[in-house]
């Protein structure tokens, strides 16, 4: 049985991210709801002790949504409206929800998250839900209750596996056609765009307690400055274009794009595309268009250049033919003794010392003032790609060994002078958080000694936890914040 009570279309103010001009304002939220339940009993009784009062769950979702709750994404807002909702009676077997933010684009109609929770996903458990209790002694409860569950899990539909981030109407400007009118002025486009996230496992031990999110607008920004400087021949070459630039700049799992036409045709009101692609589509392609420099020694001999050109290619070709091996992205950075010594050393070390890895890319070299304890020499600082095999505990115990092999004295103040200094960015897309070790790291966005290099390798890294590139990041620190530019 597949019963639903539904609101549609709540509208509340909520401080939620930035809006369209990137402010931290309250914002309109346009919020639809439908709790699964069963109304069987009210249907027969007519009594409202036995209907789900969703007068109720409307006061409780506006409540949760005005209050200071300090929450940055559309996907965890809408996790805290399907508690909310959950939370309005014990007959409530699942929660779908909607949230659009009609003001969050400049030339967007909305971005909008789309969730479906049962009640054990969300709470750990279904407790008395299902409308008989669990421990009846009546078979036909017991059968009754399990189907009522049963229906509504099926009731998910794709959403059972997924959630959805929704970008409605995306207005731009293109040439796009093959008529000779159509190559001499732009025309508008209309993009909707679907970013499909595939729901984490139940039981991921301690990095499900740890927040993820994408961020919207980094993806429709890169769509964004793609759309309007291309003059595609069809719209088919340009929603597949659409999507490429999602999955593989963006790193977007799966992405269904819709381009609409709303001048093609004189009685219609567009023509159309809609494409749906995932990044086995474009799996031939490389993940970054930012060039790879070098940062090892320059070989003295043509031979020895041609051997290190070759080496370098076969690492990079080897990288995309190993889906087993891990990303990890290391920072490096040294101000004890002969620092352009210490960093090749560590470079030698994660090539060869380092089990089960090989190092594939480097930055380029940067001097930088000390921070947080200042009276000490300048630091040399790069980072690098790793392609790895170890899981991230135990690929930090080999980084921590191999700077003490390298002589780091860990007795000395945390931040202060050090041989070698070995720390994890970001290692895939993980997102996890322990006692011993923080990925993406901890500190990343307010260090430009770590971003400066890390975005010579890919500046389109997703911090999951904060929502931004790493280009954006670095970017931000270096417009918005008070940081001196010693670099």
């Amino acid at each position: 049985m597949a019963d639903k009570i539904i609101v549609r279309d709540l509208e509340v103010r909520s401080v939620l991210g930035n809006d369209s001009w990137e402010r931290r304002r309250p914002q309109p939220l346009l919020i639809t709801v439908e709790i699964h339940t069963s109304i069987s009993s009210a249907g027969k009784t007519d009594r409202v002790t036995e209907s789900v009062h969703y007068g109720i769950a409307c006061k409780r979702v506006t409540a949760f949504a005005e209050s200071a709750h300090g929450l940055q994404s559309l996907e965890a807002f809408a996790e805290g409206v399907v508690h909310a909702c959950l939370g309005v009676t014990h007959r409530a077997l699942a929660v779908y929800a909607l949230v659009r933010k009609p003001r969050a684009l400049l030339h967007a109609e909305y971005a909008g998250v789309e969730i479906f929770r049962t009640r054990r996903e969300a709470l750990g458990s279904w407790g008395d839900a299902g409308g008989a209790q669990c421990d009846a002694e009546d078979d036909a409860d017991d059968v009754a209750v399990a189907a009522e569950r049963a229906a509504a899990e099926a009731a998910a539909g794709p959403l059972g596996d997924e959630d959805r981030i929704v970008v409605k109407k995306l207005t731009l400007s293109t040439i796009i056609g093959v008529n000779l009118w159509e190559r001499h002025y732009k025309q508008v486009v209309e993009l909707g765009l679907t970013l499909h996230i595939a729901k984490a496992p139940a039981m991921r031990g301690a990095h499900d307690s740890v927040p993820r999110y994408r961020n919207f607008r980094t993806v429709v920004d890169a769509v964004t400055e793609m759309v309007e400087k291309t003059s595609y021949r069809t719209v088919e070459a340009l929603a597949t274009a659409i999507a490429r630039t999602a999955v593989k700049q963006c790193r977007v799992p799966k992405i269904t794009v819709r381009v609409e036409k709303p001048s093609a045709l004189v009685f219609a009101a567009c023509s159309a595309v809609e494409i749906t692609r995932s990044a086995a589509d474009f799996s031939g392609l490389g993940t970054s268009n930012a060039p790879t420099p070098l940062l090892i020694s320059t070989p003295t001999t043509p031979a020895a250049a041609d051997a290190a050109v070759a080496a370098g290619a076969t690492a990079t070709g080897d990288a995309t033919t190993e889906p087993a091996m891990h990303a990890a992205y290391i920072a490096l950075g040294t101000n004890v003794g002969d620092r352009l010594a210490n960093l090749h050393q560590a470079l030698v070390r994660l090539n060869t010392d380092l089990p089960a890895s090989r190092l594939v890319e480097t930055s380029f070299l940067y001097e930088t003032a000390p921070m947080y304890f200042v009276d000490q020499r300048p630091f040399l600082n790069a980072a690098c790609l790793v392609r790895t095999e170890l899981e991230p505990l135990a690929l930090l115990g080999e980084l921590k060994r191999i700077e003490a092999e390298m002589g780091r004295d860990f007795s000395t103040c945390r931040n202060g002078p050090r041989v070698i200094d070995l720390d994890i960015l970001f290692y895939d897309e993980l997102v996890m958080q322990t006692e011993r070790l923080t990925i993406p790291h901890a500190l990343l966005h307010e260090r430009r000694f770590q971003l400066g290099p890390l975005c010579d390798i890919d500046r389109d890294l997703m911090h999951h936890r904060l929502g931004k590139t790493s280009g954006a990041l670095f970017r931000h620190l270096t417009t918005h914040n008070a940081v001196p530019d010693d670099i």
